[in-house]
């Protein structure tokens, strides 16, 4: 499969330490239900490092700060697959590099509204599944990052119609979790039968709890809603 094409920054640009960096690319097809673009990421001299999986077709950088000299990136589609494992299915593009420089030639920026942190990606189930009260639902996910210590991932699944916040089901580590409808959790979430919404928010947990459960807790960001049914 052919590559994509990387549109910005040209090759050997130049960035000052408040310069905005965004990576841009195109490709002439269409990403399946399970394929991503990777963007690889590093400074020369190291080993290629996986900076973000994305559907979209550009992105900001955000280096670590203090960083400077010469960095390598590139862009691959990838596929995850049913093990929950990476595979390339596309050619990778060319690899272009640029130098972040130092320097108090740099004039600092005008302060600018934090950027929008990416959501995460929902992978299962799609759209309209449809599930009996004897299933087992396995819900996957991913997200461009691992997780810090105190962050988790939220998943919510709630009845079409009732108030979401009510309804958090579980917090995870993991990119997965497994709802048995035959013996679901003890919430207060009827799994009866009917239309219901999921969805994936990353938390993190700015209080104690012994249960290592964040219920005080702050918003990172937080997937779009997806619709499942349960016959009844």
């Amino acid at each position: 499969m052919h590559a994509p094409a990387l549109q910005y920054p040209p090759d050997s640009a130049a960035f000052g330490p408040y310069d905005e960096i965004q990576f841009r690319w195109t490709w002439d097809s269409e990403l399946r239900e399970r394929e991503f673009f990777t963007v690889r990421l590093w400074q020369k001299g190291e080993l290629p490092e996986t900076y973000a999986f994305l559907k979209d077709t550009q992105i900001a950088v955000d280096l670590p700060e203090g960083s400077s000299g010469t960095f390598l990136w590139n862009i691959a589609v990838v596929r995850l697959t049913e093990d929950s494992t990476w595979i390339i299915v596309s050619d990778e593009s060319e690899t272009r590099s640029f130098d972040q420089l130092t320097g108090a030639f740099a004039t600092p920026p005008v302060p600018t509204p934090p950027p929008e942190v990416m959501q995460p990606t929902l992978l299962e189930p799609e759209e309209g599944a449809k599930f009996n009260p004897t299933n087992k639902i396995h819900f996957k996910w991913i997200w461009y990052r691992d997780l810090e210590e105190q962050e988790y991932f939220a998943l919510s699944v709630w009845h079409e119609g009732i108030p979401e916040e009510k309804h958090s089901l579980t917090w995870v580590k993991t990119k997965d979790y497994i709802l048995d409808l035959r013996n679901p959790p003890i919430y207060d979430i009827d799994f009866s039968g009917g239309h219901y919404l999921w969805r994936v928010a990353v938390v993190v947990q700015i209080g104690p709890d012994p249960t290592h459960n964040p219920n005080d807790w702050l918003l990172i960001a937080e997937s779009e809603p997806r619709r499942i049914q349960i016959s009844n």
